[in-house]
């Protein structure tokens, strides 16, 4: 039996495509895929948080943060990879990372 939408097309999927592009590197392409995944509706934290490290790593910070207070709502508490604790360090290293020291010190 086939899917009706197929994998690469569904919002799971183009978020993989994703973490195939940061992993090799393309974090441009990485998160034009990630921006297609989240705004198809995927509520998933490593999604926000993977987004947030391109963004990171092409110097966007103001908008890593954006991002990560987002995914934040969706983190859990202590589980796993992504949890709360794991936002809020990645919030506070993206302000320190733009010198806003008074902003970084609230979240770490």
């Amino acid at each position: 039996q086939s899917l009706p939408i197929p994998v690469q097309d569904s919002p799971q999927g183009i978020y993989l495509s994703g973490m195939v592009y940061q992993s090799l590197g393309q974090d441009k392409k990485a998160l034009e895929r990630f921006n297609v995944a989240m705004a198809k509706g995927l509520k998933q934290p490593e999604l926000y948080y993977d987004a947030a490290t391109s963004q990171t790593r092409l110097s966007q910070h103001d908008d890593a943060i954006r991002t990560l207070k987002q995914g934040l709502a969706f983190a859990p508490v202590g589980k796993g990879f992504t949890d709360k604790d794991d936002f809020l360090f990645a919030i506070c290293s993206n302000y320190y990372k733009k010198s806003d020291f008074k902003q970084a010190t609230s979240y770490c």
